[in-house]
């Protein structure tokens, strides 16, 4: 189906206007243009295939329509212009086809020229069909043969060309990577921004095209040296030495990795950190931030997306949310590419602006928790529950099932879905469910397993969990196991519990630690060969049954630390199991001061609010009342003042 040529007036508050010309036919699931171009080397992109699904031909939607002339003017922008006082409320407010209605209107596919890009000599360049860089913002990258590289030019907020969006290196479309190396010397780029894996779902989304730590390498006239690599459970920071003749620059190399393929990263939190691991690399060169993805659109569109608007929240006080997004689909093509993306993009906007969210430096700390004062720590929870936490529709659908199995959940316990949940291996026909999820801490996916005290008919179910996650400890928050409620899983010292295909024997460890039980479990499954493991058991005596907190900041702190120790000794790898009664009160208060001390520890400084959210993302009990969110505020400050010489931390 051929499309008349349509003017398309982009409105830009801080830019010039101009007028584009698309003209482009739809054949099947791929994009074909006016000319003969040659585009069978090309791929076509996941999210682009499930687009074209979704619309065998999808026009933008007009704001205003004039036989064929499609206006999206200035004054239709400035009326969508969102206050950021008034934004949770809006976002709240919107179904998801809204969302839907509003994407739908942006002008969709290839609207600018783009005649380098499909010259016979660029074609193999691009790795996607109809993912091409416009000749006004395209990247030129000298030296060489020619100059074209498929990456654009991207204006941020009240800044000319801040980013460079690029397709993700692959050896098909950049050889041995000198081009894309080349680029971020001869465009100063500093900090590179990559927010996919390297594989996904059996696919390759991209490859590596820079250096192991302590190796050198040598991109065409580009040499690369690997200087450090520091892994965290949801992303990679590198950093590399590159020289060009007799110069030599620092790159940051900031690596998401907790963005899966086909949908969008789990909870808004995860990402926002980021950014803010982003924001704190130090550059002296103001070159453009180079981000990429695979397509270099999607993914790198909505991270792009979220950077220009909380700066342009922060400074003004209000976001154009669509107005962004057709700028930077002026820069380059579909930039924002799903739905999902765009209605992510709104839920992120929200807790980056509306809930006091920025990390803290520890030697700040106890000065900001003094100014804000309790009245201000209540408005942040209140703000915290008052957001929903979302869920796919697969999801919803998986918890309502789970809900249903009344005698695998203890009346009152949190009910996860089955996203993070473990499966058991199914041995009696009993299904694989269990009452638990995985929680990851600052520097290990599925470092911990929040888990509801096992019930008398899920015991079996609670060992098989232990034994085939492999896990070092057992943290049990229970103060006794004779409750009729809480079904026993080992016996008395020096005896042996029988439970199934599992026999469990226990033994009081001579090691003495403050307010803690500690004995040894020898968990034997007689299915496997009678294979064993052992297991360590910590019991917590300092935490009553009916109070939300500890009595103690200061032995709840030395606590999580003799469960670490315990653990980093023991034989067994796997996850960290929690239980509590619920599944999530005590497990998630755990959770969210271990990750706390965790990043005081590492990063020296720390937002309590997105360390609640991300773990409230998978337990959805946890940290429900506000004396347990000042609980994580008292331990923080308490975590401090044991160095003495907190004033002397710093943010890395």
């Amino acid at each position: 189906m051929l499309i008349s040529p349509a003017k398309i007036l982009v409105a830009n508050p801080n830019y010039d206007r101009s007028e584009e010309v698309l003209s482009l036919r739809r054949n099947g699931d791929s994009l074909q243009f006016e000319s003969d171009t040659d585009v069978d080397v090309l791929e076509i992109d996941d999210d682009e295939r499930r687009t074209l699904a979704r619309h065998q031909y999808r026009p933008h939607s007009p704001v205003q329509q004039e036989e064929n002339v499609y206006y999206i003017g200035l004054l239709d922008i400035l009326q969508r212009k969102i206050v950021v006082d008034e934004l949770a409320e809006f976002v709240a407010s919107k179904p998801f086809e809204y969302f839907q209605e509003e994407f739908d209107k942006f002008p969709y596919g290839l609207t600018r020229p783009h005649n380098e890009a499909r010259k016979p000599d660029n074609v193999a360049k691009n790795r996607y069909q109809g993912i091409y860089a416009y000749d006004d913002t395209r990247i030129k990258v000298k030296g060489g043969k020619n100059d074209y590289i498929n990456a654009n030019f991207v204006d941020g907020f009240l800044k000319r060309n801040a980013y460079i969006a690029s397709l993700g290196p692959m050896k098909k479309q950049m050889g041995d990577f000198g081009i894309f190396w080349k680029m971020i010397w001869q465009h100063k780029v500093e900090r590179v921004v990559m927010v996919t894996n390297l594989d996904e779902e059996g696919k390759t989304k991209c490859e590596k095209y820079w250096p192991d730590v302590d190796d050198t390498k040598a991109y065409g006239d580009v040499l690369v040296k690997g200087i450090t690599e520091d892994v965290y459970a949801e992303y990679t920071r590198r950093t590399f030495k590159m020289t060009h003749g007799s110069n030599c620059r620092t790159l940051h190399h900031l690596h998401f990795t907790a963005w899966p393929d086909k949908g969008i990263p789990e909870d808004v939190t995860a990402l926002i950190e980021f950014r803010q691991r982003v924001m704190r690399v130090q550059t002296k060169l103001d070159g453009p931030t180079l981000v990429h993805c695979s397509a270099g659109i999607g993914r790198t569109g909505t991270y792009i997306a979220l950077d220009i608007l909380i700066h342009e929240g922060e400074a003004e006080g209000a976001v154009e949310i669509q107005g962004c997004v057709l700028n930077m689909r002026r820069n380059r093509v579909n930039m924002i590419q799903t739905v999902e993306q765009y209605e992510f993009l709104h839920r992120a906007l929200v807790h980056a602006l509306t809930i006091d969210c920025a990390p803290v430096a520890a030697n700040q700390f106890e000065n900001y928790v003094s100014e804000t004062g309790q009245q201000q720590r209540e408005k942040q929870f209140n703000l915290l529950m008052s957001i929903s936490q979302h869920m796919v529709p697969e999801e919803q659908d998986n918890m309502t099932r789970n809900k249903s199995l009344k005698n695998k959940n203890r009346r009152g316990a949190d009910i996860p879905g089955d996203e993070y949940r473990p499966r058991l291996q199914v041995l009696s026909g009993t299904g694989d469910y269990i009452n638990a999820v995985y929680i990851d801490s600052l520097t290990t996916k599925r470092h911990y397993i929040a888990a509801q005290s096992p019930l008398p008919g899920t015991v079996v179910d609670f060992l098989s969990l232990v034994y085939q996650e492999d896990c070092p400890c057992i943290v049990s928050f229970e103060q006794t196991q004779e409750s009729k409620d809480v079904g026993m899983y080992y016996p008395a010292d020096n005896q042996v519990l029988s439970r199934g295909d599992f026999t469990v024997s226990s033994f009081k460890m001579d090691e003495q630690m403050n307010n803690c039980v500690l004995r040894r479990l020898v968990v034997e499954n007689k299915k496997n060969g009678g294979h064993k493991k052992t297991v360590t058991h910590i019991s917590y005596a300092d935490w009553e049954q009916d109070k939300s907190v500890p009595n103690s900041p200061a032995n709840f702190i030395q606590f999580i630390h003799n469960v670490e120790k315990l653990a980093s000794e023991g034989t067994n790898r796997g996850p960290v199991v929690l239980h509590c009664l619920d599944g999530a009160m005590k497990c998630g208060l755990f959770s969210v001061v271990s990750t706390l001390l965790q990043k005081i520890a590492i990063y020296h400084e720390v937002s309590v609010v997105n360390a609640v959210r991300k773990v409230m993302a998978r337990r959805h009990g946890a940290i429900a009342a506000q004396d347990q969110f000042d609980f994580c505020y008292e331990c923080v400050l308490q975590y401090i003042r044991s160095f003495g010489i907190y004033y002397n931390f710093a943010p890395l």
